[in-house]
């Protein structure tokens, strides 16, 4: 019988690898989708010499300046793994998510915020976690309360406009059925 090396290296069964950026672009694809296009995602890039950043907002359909950054991964110029990510949550020593309190006070992102991701893997587990989050819901449901109310005021507006030539007042606005 012959004698046969071992095989040291990890597994690789799995050779399609997407790089952070494309997981970005694929999960601001599925939430515009999801939302009908009254929230949608925005991937941009930010390089310098040595790195590149792939910034995850949404933003409203409506109203631009309705943005919410949710995610930034950041690594190498052509060496998307091991990848740094920043985001609205982040894992205390016990391992439990919790609003990241630097970007809650809106602040700059120090590097001892950002987390480890040292394969695809880990950038998903990450990011399910992050997407999932109930801050994350939180800042999201927002966002489409403020669509759903600017709209409602645009119905009260109409309906006034088309009420005032007969003389009657009505402040009586349909509301959108809850889904």
């Amino acid at each position: 019988m012959a004698n046969q090396e071992p095989d040291l290296w990890a597994n690789l069964a799995t050779l399609k690898v997407r790089s952070p950026k494309a997981i970005l672009l694929q999960q601001a694809a599925i939430l515009t989708n999801k939302t009908g296009g009254l929230l949608t995602g925005d991937v941009d890039a930010q390089t310098d010499d040595s790195f590149e950043t792939y910034r995850l907002d949404v933003v409203a359909r409506e109203n631009r300046n309705l943005r919410r950054r949710i995610l930034a991964a950041r690594y190498k110029k052509a060496s998307p793994y091991p990848c740094l990510i920043s985001a609205v949550v982040v894992f205390t020593s016990d391992k439990s998510p919790d609003l990241n309190p630097q970007w809650r006070a809106g602040l700059g992102i120090e590097p001892k915020d950002w987390q480890f991701a040292a394969t695809e893997e880990k950038f998903i587990e990450y990011l399910r976690l992050v997407l999932a989050h109930q801050g994350t819901l939180g800042a999201l449901q927002s966002m489409l309360a403020v669509i759903n109310e600017e709209e409602l005021l645009e119905k009260k507006a109409e309906h006034a406009s088309a009420n005032a030539g007969d003389g009657i007042a009505s402040s009586k606005v349909e509301l959108p059925p809850k889904e």
